[in-house]
């Protein structure tokens, strides 16, 4: 059962650290590079879990709504170059919207939680999967022409 101040919690723990960050990003790469998000509904997953990097591998979970499911052509990708992927329905808590007194929870000011059904993916790439991906697309420093010509050692020559 997921809750939505667990998924507020986790948002606040990557955005608090660099590593973390790094890491996410680094996954999306990999998944931008297999052409996961040109499968239907893939690009509408909401993280909730992680990114979890461990020695080995980096372990995402995202979530989706039950009429939305991602397409499960494109985890056959990420199995393809080294990955795993989980499908599993979940239930998500949800906060009622107020129109009468009856949808307050007995004694709080907070509405009731309403269950609303979820598809969970769980995503592990690992970690030699994502620095290859990386590597294919370091590129080099180069000099632009301008520096060059405002070298000291031009000064000098001149």
């Amino acid at each position: 059962m997921i809750d939505t101040l667990d998924v507020l919690r986790n948002i606040k723990k990557i955005y608090a650290s660099d590593n973390v960050i790094g890491a996410l990003i680094n996954m999306e790469k990999v998944f931008d590079d297999v052409n996961v998000y040109a499968y239907k509904n893939w690009a509408k997953g909401e993280l909730i879990e992680g990114p979890i990097r461990n020695k080995y591998d980096t372990t995402a979970t995202f979530m989706w709504d039950i009429n939305e499911m991602p397409d499960p052509d494109a985890g056959q990708r990420i199995l393809n170059v080294g990955g795993q992927v989980a499908y599993k329905k979940d239930i998500k808590l949800v906060p009622r919207k107020i129109k009468s007194y009856s949808d307050y929870r007995p004694g709080t000011k907070k509405g009731k939680l309403d269950e609303m059904p979820v598809w969970l993916v769980k995503i592990s790439v690992p970690n030699t999967v994502i620095e290859d991906f990386n590597a294919e697309t370091k590129t080099t420093q180069t000099v632009s022409g301008s520096q060059v010509d405002q070298s000291p050692q031009d000064q000098v020559e001149l």
